[in-house]
């Protein structure tokens, strides 16, 4: 499975004592603000902490987000939708590097010392495009 470049979630903005946000997709995902630019700032915070748990599967688990047609809302609701950015999310949470051993035939380590290649940097480069990250 390609890892997605983005997800899109459908988020309740409830207008009462300030804007309380809820993703109804999403359990355990709430936020809320003073202001309307607050509140999606807040509620994107809040679904990108929530979706930190589904890197190490590749979002598999994740939720289905619902169509926007399909969710109710009361007078004083309105729904929008946020976005992440699934690189970012991934880049900001695994700064951590590993060392790995590989094999390779001698003449081919020879030959990329002798042109100065970065291994790690081709590995990477070579695993992310398997990957289509």
């Amino acid at each position: 499975m390609a890892l997605p470049r983005k997800l899109i979630y459908p988020a309740v903005f409830s207008y009462d004592d300030g804007i309380c946000v809820y993703f109804p997709d999403v359990d355990g995902c709430y936020s809320q603000a003073d202001s309307t630019e607050e509140a999606f700032y807040m509620a994107k915070d809040a679904l990108e902490l929530v979706l930190e748990d589904y890197i190490f599967n590749m979002f598999e688990d994740a939720p289905k987000p619902s169509q926007i047609k399909d969710i109710k809302v009361e007078s004083n609701q309105c729904v929008a939708l946020i976005e992440v950015d699934v690189d970012k999310l991934i880049k900001r949470n695994s700064s951590k590097t590993i060392n790995k051993t590989l094999t390779l035939p001698s003449w081919l380590n020879e030959l990329g010392i002798k042109n100065k290649l970065n291994f790690s940097k081709i590995l990477q480069d070579g695993i992310k495009k398997e990957l289509g990250i």
